[in-house]
């Protein structure tokens, strides 16, 4: 599930959903990452659009937040039909935009240089929101 993911042992050793007394629900966080917005499109209406759509709805039901990161492309190019897909871009932004919503997915577009930091970034952030949860003491954050 995604390309890049984190499950977190605190410096005690000790599981994130171990902390405290509080029983949370995990929450995982997923990464996947498409090279170019014509490899993304695939995945919503080429072959693999069933696949995906199931690892959405799985990813959903494990509690996890994926995040599709699509690199060395933008909203602009989805609007203006910058890509090789014969689909119409209202329905290509539709389907973007729909998917998002369904399943809390948000679509991040960066270059490819960024990516690292991008996705260092959502999972040190989701990490943190985590942490915070639970109530730890702001010097593990």
């Amino acid at each position: 599930m995604g390309d890049y993911c984190f499950n977190v042992n605190l410096p005690s050793g000790r599981e994130l959903i171990e902390v405290g007394s509080k029983a949370i629900t995990p929450k995982y966080v997923a990464i996947e990452r498409k090279c170019c917005l014509d490899e993304a499109i695939s995945i919503f209406v080429g072959n693999k659009k069933i696949q995906f759509k199931n690892e959405i709805q799985r990813a959903k039901d494990a509690n996890c937040k994926l995040y599709l990161l699509i690199e060395n492309s933008s909203w602009e190019e989805v609007i203006s039909g910058k890509y090789r897909s014969k689909i119409e871009p209202d329905v290509l932004l539709s389907l973007f935009l729909s998917y998002q919503t369904q399943f809390d997915m948000p679509i991040v577009f960066c270059p490819e240089s960024h990516s690292g930091k991008i996705i260092h970034d959502i999972l040190y952030y989701e990490l943190k929101k985590q942490i915070r949860s639970v109530n730890l003491d702001e010097e593990l954050v």
